[in-house]
């Protein structure tokens, strides 16, 4: 027997979203400051310790993350790229850890580098120019509690921002707003923020490190996610129909691409709170 779990946040979910099936209270949420608000979506500390294996299985969100470990692995530090692969995480012994999550457009901001080089890519935060992990690690180690920690890290990224790059991310943002439409494509997009379509993928390339088409499809997955949490028995042709999907095979497959199961088999899954698989 092994156990398994589910970890999901969507845009806009509180830290324990209703598919999350990870132990209450190891997860804690800090508070981001107003200067890194447009730049940060959320920053957690967990700590667990785990006496039997776990399988966590992790829905992507398209979203590039900074992880520092704490207790045993700090000074592990490493930048997660934007992916939307789902992943199963084998998970066991003692765990403790600090991840901020950047907003669409952030990490070229905070990074110096187009998102585009980090997607699918999990780096060591040393290879960047500019942060010097040892000491960082040295103040965390010395920090008093987590919500010292927090700011500690926010203080390192936040003298990271130079230059004006408020522009090309704001048209990013409102290419995603766009695209986050089931039913509008990549034209209606570049429209919206007034430049060309392959403009507009260079400049969503470069702040999202995704494709937009790529992305399109991730968010559409989404917005089924979040109908299924009003209604776990959905007619599913016709939830296909109302998200864009040409019919319910169609969404099967894109379920599937982006969650690693198949819709009915995330409804069973989540209603039986991922308890254990043979």
């Amino acid at each position: 027997m092994k156990h398994e779990r589910l970890f999901l946040r969507l845009d806009g979910d509180p830290l324990y979203a209703p598919e999350t099936s990870v132990t209450r209270g190891t997860m804690r949420e800090l508070a981001v400051r107003p200067e890194l608000r447009e730049h940060i979506a959320h920053i957690a500390v967990y700590r667990e310790t785990l006496a039997n294996p776990v399988v966590e299985h992790v829905v992507p969100d398209g979203a590039v993350r900074l992880m520092f470990g704490l207790g045993a692995e700090l000074g592990q530090a490493l930048v997660a790229g934007p992916s939307v692969q789902p992943i199963s995480l084998s998970l066991q012994g003692t765990m403790a850890g600090l991840t901020v999550t950047l907003l669409p457009g952030a990490a070229a901001e905070l990074l110096h580098i187009p998102a585009a080089q980090l997607h699918d890519r999990c780096m060591a935060l040393r290879e960047f120019k500019g942060f010097d992990v040892d000491e960082l690690s040295e103040r965390l180690f010395g920090a008093q509690d987590d919500g010292e920690r927090g700011a500690l890290v926010q203080s390192v990224l936040q003298r990271r921002l130079a230059g004006d790059h408020a522009s090309a991310r704001h048209r990013t943002l409102g290419a995603l707003k766009v695209l986050s439409s089931s039913r509008r494509r990549l034209r209606d997009a570049s429209e919206w923020v007034g430049i060309g379509e392959r403009r507009l993928q260079q400049i969503f390339e470069h702040n999202i490190g995704l494709a937009p088409r790529v992305y399109r499809r991730l968010i559409r997955v989404h917005e089924c996610l979040r109908a299924l949490r009003k209604d776990r028995r959905p007619h599913w042709s016709q939830l296909a129909l109302e998200h864009g999907f040409s019919d319910q095979a169609h969404l099967s497959r894109e379920f599937r691409t982006f969650t690693g199961l198949r819709p009915t088999e995330f409804v069973a899954r989540v209603s039986g709170s991922f308890k254990t698989a043979q």
